[in-house]
């Protein structure tokens, strides 16, 4: 819980000393994420690793002139194996996240996230953590993307696509 505070006070800290470029995420834009993640173990072997899309909405833009700030939500789905059984995992909640361009086509953010988890481990309960990613845009509509936080997953990379 600290780090993940740290990391996030270190990221908001930086975009409001940054000169920043070209907003590349503003009011009205809406991206998806498909990811895949490095599984967090546990002492549990290799299964199916964290699988995730989410879903961003940018509700609030020309904060410190170019930030801006988007909401929504995540699902993704994980598993295990433990003894040669195999355990499955979903997760499940909202997300918020600051917005804050460094270079052109590239999206810098942090942001948090709550949620709930389901195991058939007979374990349930809430999914918390804090987050800094990157998008970056090869075109207009989509982007490569890479996320490193805590949450679903420690790190996790796919695509984005912008509509």
């Amino acid at each position: 819980m600290k780090k993940s505070l740290a990391l996030l006070t270190v990221a908001i800290l930086m975009v409001i000393n940054a000169n920043a470029q070209t907003p590349t995420f503003n009011k009205g834009d809406k991206v998806l994420d498909i990811t895949v993640g490095v599984p967090h173990l546990y002492g549990y072997g290799w299964g199916i690793p964290p699988i995730i899309g989410s879903f961003e909405v940018g509700i609030v833009d020309g904060i410190l002139e170019k930030a801006s700030i988007g909401v929504g939500g995540y699902a993704g789905v994980s598993s295990a194996s433990w003894l040669g059984d195999t355990y499955f995992n979903v997760h499940f909640g909202v997300k918020g996240a600051f917005h804050y361009p460094f270079v052109d086509k590239l999206d810098t953010y942090a942001g948090i996230l709550t949620g709930y988890s389901v195991s058939d481990l007979s374990y349930y309960g809430l999914d918390w953590g804090a987050f800094a990613g990157i998008r970056y845009y090869l075109s207009d509509s989509f982007a490569l993307n890479a996320e490193a936080g805590y949450g679903v997953t420690w790190l996790r990379g796919g695509i984005s696509l912008k509509f």
